[in-house]
Parts: structure tokens; C-alpha cells; sequence
């Protein structure tokens, strides 16, 4: 064990399930706070449509009005259920979820006694998306999708559109009150406040959502039988080389609970915004290294030393004509080809702005940053001797206090931020356990690990490496100038640029 402060567990694990028949009931004691669970864990990814979640329990409720009932008889498949850690004082929400599946285990114990443990377990708060079908019935005249016109009425998706309105209103239309057949779930009134809502009701999904995604595309509507379901239709209008998408619930706990949609552009270090690069201003979750129980990280994957992007074309256009790739000639020579080819339907080269010209080179320049230093990053998994229901995925992870594990290869940052190994976090996995040896520790599936205060310059570096990656316009103007916002000073819109 690396760590050596953290030995007690002195986290509480707070399980409440919301039933649509009997209303809470709530897995401890209120006044105790100790009750029948013996197990929690939860797991949220970055790219998988849910999270997941499992509580074990003993045999029968414990404490309230249905002390001594079965969980088995009270608990469905479509109930919900929620998911708090009390710690030092403070309440935090690890999960939000739903039910899916209810588990009985009897075996006979030492002196021939039964013991019993139920499993109850289920997603978290955007499995209704992964569940619900987006459904046509082509023989049906009224609602058949015919050219799409029934999807483009419920989602008021029409035109060209940038992916978080898309998104946006692909969600509230499809799950709304007048949505998509199926798409009517709602949440027990003990979740909602007692108001009857429905999910899209408990779900903000414009406040987490960035409408300032670059580019535009018109969705394709026409699905006489729809798609497998309303994430997977999202997933692939999500722009998902540039963005990112998922849904979530904040740590903080109120009464009324709510969830988040988040559709944001990657948030990693480039050449032209350097050090104002969105990086540095992610939320950041601190670990002191003392905390760290074990590291398993590797570098060395993923290197890319050439790298195209290509966009939806106007029929018969050649992309490898149209577009150029950026290259890193010296390390192809010496370790042979390491290829990306990425495509994008959001890029609007309808607008006259093909493959030499400068809004499709910021594109490339993008994906040149970020992946430019694959090769470099860390990436692997964290454990914290500890739980964080404080972390989230999404931000970022500085390990501070390093170096970790006293070894000499990880930063000595001696408490300075800059000089400190980060991460992006990515996986979040909670585990609590009761009995002789409990535990209370959370595990991090990170990323781009690199000394915080020099990624701004590596990049950079890294970045000069390429070429053909900020050629002049073809028939441009002549005053496009990679990360200066020329168009402050002169138009150069007849080129494609931005205006």
C-alpha cells in the first residue's frame, strides 16, 4: 500500500430507493444511520452511454414502516434509487440511477442458518436514453417518418444546426410530454419532489451545454424504423471527433434532484490557445500523493505521426485530393507510419471553405495538438486509499505532495500545482463495504498524464514537429494568420474564413 494515512473508514454510504408503489424507503436508519447495506459500488465512464451500479443487502428492511419486509417484494425493475456518501460531515451524491436487475443469494451458514444477501442493481440516470427505441412503424400513415418529417416535427430539428442545439433538441423533443412513443418515463414522486414529473423534467439540458461548438450539419431524419435508441442517434450527431456528451448528476445533494447534460468540445491543450487553453480552467480535484494507494499508469501508446481529417463532400469530390494531411516526417522515417484519419459531417464545406482553406486548417490544427503528444501522456488507472464522491469525470486530477510513492521518476512538485503530475479523469469507480475489514476507496480511470506546468510548451513543441498543418488559403487573401483573430482587423471571408 503506498498510502499511509488513509486506514479508518469514516464514510457513511447513504442508499435511498425511490418506488413508484411504495414510495421511499430509505436502506438505513435516520437517526442511525446504519441499516442493512453491506455493499456499494458505482462506475461512470467517459464514452459509454451509462454509468453502473450495484447495492448489496442484507435479507429484509431494517428500520421504517416496512421494517422486516422483503426487498424483493417491494423493490421493480423501473423503480430508482439514489446513492449518497456522508463524509466528515458532508453529503455527497456518488449516482443517480435506476433498477434493473433484483438478485437473491441463500446459502446455509456455519451452524445451518440461512444467510441471505440481495443484489440490487441498474444504470444511472441516462439509461431512459439507451432504453427508449426511436420507433416507426412504416405501414402507419400518420407516423410512419416518411422523409424524416415526423423526427424534424418532434425534435424542431431543421437546417443546418451546431451539435449542441442538435442534441439539445433531440432530447427535450424526443422525451418530452408530446415525444417519441416510449420516450414518457417518468420518476417516482419521492425523486421529483412529489410533482409527478417526468425524466425530462429532472434533466437540465442547457446548462452544461456548449452552443458554441464549431461547425454546423443538417441531421439525417429520414428513419422509416428510427435507430436502436435516442443515445445512439445522439452519439453519431454529437460531432464526436471534436465533442464530448454525456449525462450526469452533480455531488451536491438537495432536495430536489436534478441531472446535467454535458456536450462540450474536448477540452485539451492547444498550440493556438496555449496557456488559455480550456484545460486550465477545468474543474480540478486535488489528491495528496500520502492518499494514493496504487498507480498503474503507461505512456508510450498512440503516438501519431500522421494525421488527416476529412469532411462531408459536395457528390463525387475526391477527399484525398481535397484535404492534406499533417505530417511528422522525421518520425515516420525513424518508427514507421502511426496514422489518424478522422471525419467530420460538421464541417461546412458547402460554404466554400474546402481543404487548403483556413477554417478547416484551425480543424486540423486542433487534432494536431491534441494528439501530437499521445505518445507522451500517462494513462491508466489512480486509487485513492479514500473516498471521493467529490470526483467526477470530466475534470481534472493533480496529484500533489508528489513525488508519488517516493518514486523518483514521478514530480517532486513540492507542493507547487505547476510543477505536479495531472491528469484528465475519465473513470470514476466508488467502493464501500461494511464488516471486519471495510473499505471506502474510489479508483480513477485517467488520461494525458504530464507535469502540469510544462503540457503549454510541449504541446508547442510537439506541434512545430508537423508540417502542412497552417498552409496560406489557396487563393486567399494573404492575411490569414494561424491563432490571431484576423478577422478583427480584415475580412478575409471571400477565402472561407470566419467572419
Amino acid at each position: 500500500m503506498i498510502g499511509h494515512r488513509a486506514k479508518i473508514n469514516t464514510t457513511i454510504v447513504l442508499v435511498s430507493f425511490h418506488t413508484f408503489d411504495n414510495g421511499q424507503i430509505d436502506a438505513y436508519d435516520t437517526t442511525t444511520l446504519k441499516g442493512p447495506v453491506v455493499r456499494v459500488e458505482t462506475n461512470k465512464r467517459m464514452g459509454q452511454p451509462t454509468g453502473t451500479w450495484s447495492v448489496g443487502l442484507k435479507g429484509q428492511v431494517t428500520s421504517g414502516r416496512y421494517a422486516g419486509s422483503y426487498w424483493g417484494n417491494l423493490l421493480e425493475e423501473g423503480d430508482w434509487v439514489t446513492i449518497d456518501a456522508l463524509k466528515n460531515g458532508l453529503e455527497r451524491n456518488m449516482m443517480i440511477g435506476r433498477i434493473d436487475t433484483i438478485q437473491v443469494s441463500v446459502s446455509a451458514g456455519g451452524t445451518g442458518e440461512a444467510n441471505v444477501q440481495i443484489t440490487v442493481s441498474g444504470r444511472c440516470v441516462a439509461a431512459p436514453l439507451s432504453d427508449t427505441p426511436i420507433y416507426f412503424n412504416p405501414y402507419d400513415a400518420e407516423h410512419d417518418n416518411a422523409s424524416g418529417l415526423d423526427l424534424a416535427a418532434i425534435t424542431g430539428v431543421v437546417g443546418l444546426m451546431d451539435a449542441g442545439s442538435l442534441i439539445t433538441r433531440t432530447i427535450k423533443g424526443l422525451m418530452g410530454k408530446d415525444g417519441l412513443f416510449g420516450g414518457h418515463v417518468r420518476i417516482p414522486d419521492s425523486l421529483s419532489g412529489g410533482i409527478n414529473l417526468y425524466w425530462i423534467d429532472a434533466l437540465d439540458p442547457e446548462s452544461a451545454v456548449s452552443f458554441t461548438l464549431r461547425g454546423k450539419a443538417v441531421p439525417q431524419m429520414i428513419a422509416s424504423e428510427g435507430a436502436p435508441s435516442i443515445w445512439a442517434f445522439m452519439e453519431s450527431w454529437r460531432n464526436p471527433v471534436f465533442n464530448e456528451m454525456w449525462i450526469d448528476s452533480p455531488a451536491t445533494v438537495s432536495d430536489y434532484r436534478k441531472f446535467y447534460l454535458f456536450v462540450r468540445e474536448r477540452p485539451f491543450v492547444n498550440k493556438e490557445e496555449g496557456s488559455w487553453s480550456p484545460w486550465f480552467s477545468l474543474m480540478t480535484r486535488y489528491v495528496d500523493a500520502a492518499f494514493v494507494t496504487q498507480v498503474n499508469i503507461t505512456k508510450g501508446a498512440n503516438r501519431v505521426n500522421h494525421l488527416m481529417l476529412t469532411a462531408e463532400l459536395v457528390y463525387m469530390k475526391d477527399a484525398y485530393g481535397l484535404y492534406k494531411p499533417a505530417t511528422y516526417s522525421d518520425s515516420i522515417y525513424k518508427r514507421g507510419l502511426r496514422r489518424i484519419e478522422e471525419n467530420t459531417r460538421f464541417f461546412d464545406e458547402f460554404g466554400g471553405d474546402a481543404g487548403g482553406q483556413s477554417e478547416y486548417r484551425k480543424w486540423l490544427d486542433l487534432l494536431v495538438s491534441w494528439n501530437a503528444l499521445n505518445h507522451e501522456y500517462w494513462s491508466g488507472q489512480v486509487g485513492i486509499g479514500e473516498m471521493r464522491p467529490d470526483i467526477k469525470i470530466g475534470q481534472k486530477l493533480v496529484v500533489n505532495n508528489g513525488p508519488i510513492g517516493g518514486y523518483g521518476m514521478f514530480p517532486a512538485d513540492g507542493g507547487v500545482d505547476a510543477n505536479a503530475m495531472s491528469f484528465y479523469i475519465e473513470g470514476v469507480r466508488h467502493i464501500w463495504t461494511e464488516g471486519t475489514r471495510p473499505q471506502a476507496s474510489t479508483s480513477l480511470m485517467v488520461s494525458r498524464g504530464f507535469i502540469e506546468g510544462e503540457r503549454s510548451s510541449a504541446v508547442s513543441d510537439a506541434y512545430d514537429k508537423f508540417t502542412d498543418k497552417y498552409l496560406d488559403p489557396a487563393a486567399s487573401d494573404g492575411d490569414f494568420v494561424y491563432g490571431l483573430d484576423d478577422d478583427r482587423f480584415m475580412n478575409d471571408s471571400e477565402d472561407g474564413g470566419i467572419t
